[in-house]
């Protein structure tokens, strides 16, 4: 079937049950640079939250019909799925911000990948013969976020809520030519991360007193949950002839 759905701002369409979302458009979208984010853009893949996604995580996808874990994730053509109960994805966190574009096959049954649901493929930029390149940030702390606990939370026995202590995503790229017309270098980089406190759990605070060997709380210290990510890619791009 040879059908195309054009989408307000996408600058191309569905040919043949594949959809191309340039990566301007993805930097240009108001919300977490996730893959999972990108699903509400395609009418024929199901699943995702439609929640915003703030930490990598496994966010399985499939197709109307078929599994709900059935769609594959890939970059440039390599699958970054799990074997976990089949699903095509796991908690690798791939660079959507340094994304030349994202594309999605929702037509089943080809060879590139072993259910009939939708895979979603991003392919990384590469350089060029201008030197050019990005830089992107976005974070949160403790200040710019509000607080819902309130006394009824406190008499029903919450002693201490959770709270985001910070949150970052740092995305730069730059890209341009090591021998013009022939060979080109794109280098892409991002760091993310977020601590959370955790709700009821406190450092000790005899902690490194050697009169004292038994916990005590320190409400002054709650617990945290600490993680970040890190990923760097240079794909390098060579041209031997015009055709080549």
């Amino acid at each position: 079937n040879n059908w195309q759905l054009n989408a307000p701002g996408l600058p191309a369409g569905f040919y043949n049950g594949v959809l191309s979302v340039d990566g301007e458009v993805i930097a240009s979208l108001p919300t977490s640079r996730s893959y999972g984010a990108l699903f509400q853009l395609v009418p024929a893949v199901t699943g995702g939250s439609r929640d915003v996604q703030v930490l990598p995580g496994l966010v399985v996808f499939g197709g109307p019909g078929g599994r709900g874990n059935e769609g594959r994730l890939q970059v440039d053509g390599l699958g970054v799925g799990a074997p976990l109960s089949g699903g095509g994805v796991s908690s690798y966190a791939p660079d959507i911000g340094n994304a030349q574009e994202v594309t999605f096959t929702t037509s089943g049954g080809l060879g590139e990948a072993e259910v009939g649901g939708p895979t979603m493929n991003i392919v990384p930029k590469t350089g060029g013969n201008d030197l050019r390149g990005t830089i992107y940030f976005a974070g949160v702390n403790s200040d710019l976020v509000g607080s819902n606990y309130t006394d009824e939370l406190r008499e029903a026995g919450l002693r201490t809520p959770g709270q985001l202590l910070k949150l970052w995503d740092f995305n730069a790229g730059v890209g341009g030519p090591i021998l013009r017309d022939r060979v080109w270098y794109f280098f892409g980089n991002r760091q993310q991360g977020s601590w959370q406190s955790v709700p009821g759990m406190f450092a000790n605070r005899n902690m490194g007193d050697a009169t004292k060997w038994n916990y005590e709380a320190d409400p002054t210290r709650p617990a945290s949950t600490a993680g970040s990510w890190r990923n760097a890619a240079l794909p390098l791009t060579f041209q031997p002839t015009p055709r080549n």
